[in-house]
């Protein structure tokens, strides 16, 4: 969904030399239903970009799958900072890097709080317009109840609206961090909370012609049926598939942003700059994406549950 992407491929081609390896081994789980059908997906596999200098000091960590405007909007920054202290050595380096790092992350806060404001806008929005809809009772008891409801939800909108904009914009931003983001993420953020942030960025993550291209081919029985409906304004198997990807994609990636790179920053603004990227990568892989190279089951066994199967189902 990255390289394939045209404008990502000549972003990474003309500022980067590139170098894969692959660091663990992918699971794959395979159903196999017995009459020649079988399914097969991996599951728990998992990818970081890591931005080097010339010398093979890291820079950054971009944990996990980003949408290709995302992606580059969060590589851009290492490529100015590159310039500014590639030829830099020692606590100078790592004071540089630290100081980019804590740049990276107050806008990363600052983001997050401008995203919760737009959301928290929208939803009294709704609930305003949804009062304004209510059905008023013929029973004037109820009426005027309903009535002085809707009066303190209207004030309590229009009070918050207007606070957000007489207030200063940093203000705004201290007082969210404050309240919701005491390592930039809510305890209760969930699920709903994730999709409504994605929407406000989902065009980050749309998926050009060349990267619909590959998936087609990678799924010819959906194309095929894309080919045999013709021309008509119908939704294709294919298309239905890729808008359920740039969603997830979107999900995806605001979470890796918000919740993943911002521990990143903070393990930087620390000193881990100094760390070689061998020993980064056990970390990001351990503390982030729960895979320990350690755990030979890469936190898929669950020692406590029970399988009906010999030795719990494990192979070795």
């Amino acid at each position: 969904m990255l390289y394939a992407n045209k404008s990502v491929a000549s972003f990474l081609r003309n500022n980067f030399i590139l170098h894969w390896k692959s660091v663990r081994p992918v699971p794959r789980i395979t159903v196999d239903f017995g009459d020649g059908r079988v399914i097969e997906q991996t599951i728990t596999g998992n990818a970081a970009h890591y931005v080097l200098d010339s010398s093979g000091r890291l820079i950054d960590a971009i944990p996990g799958i980003y949408g290709p405007k995302a992606f580059q909007n969060v590589l851009q920054p290492t490529l100015a900072v590159w310039r500014t202290f590639d030829k830099a050595t020692g606590a100078n380096r790592l004071r540089l890097l630290a100081n980019h790092h804590r740049r990276q992350l107050q806008k990363l806060q600052r983001d997050w709080a401008k995203d919760l404001q737009t959301i928290e806008t929208r939803t009294a929005r709704r609930k305003r317009n949804a009062a304004r809809n209510l059905p008023i009772s013929n029973d004037k008891a109820v009426s005027n109840e309903l009535q002085l409801l809707l009066n303190r939800e209207l004030e309590t909108a229009s009070a918050r609206e207007a606070t957000a904009v007489t207030t200063s914009k940093s203000g705004i931003e201290l007082r969210l961090v404050e309240q919701v983001m005491p390592s930039i993420l809510p305890k209760d953020a969930d699920d709903e909370m994730w999709k409504k942030i994605a929407l406000l960025h989902s065009g980050k993550s749309y998926l050009d012609s060349s990267t619909r291209k590959l998936i087609a081919l990678q799924n010819p029985a959906l194309d095929a049926t894309r080919r045999t409906m013709g021309k008509r304004l119908v939704e294709t198997p294919l298309l239905r598939m890729l808008r359920s990807l740039q969603r997830s994609l979107a999900v995806d990636t605001v979470r890796n942003e918000y919740e993943f790179h911002q521990r990143i920053h903070e393990w930087f603004i620390a000193g881990a700059g100094k760390m070689k990227l061998a020993d980064f990568n056990e970390r990001v892989y351990a503390k982030i994406f729960l895979t320990p190279s350690n755990d030979p089951w890469l936190g898929l066994r669950t020692k406590d549950a029970y399988t009906g199967l010999l030795n719990n189902g494990l192979h070795r």
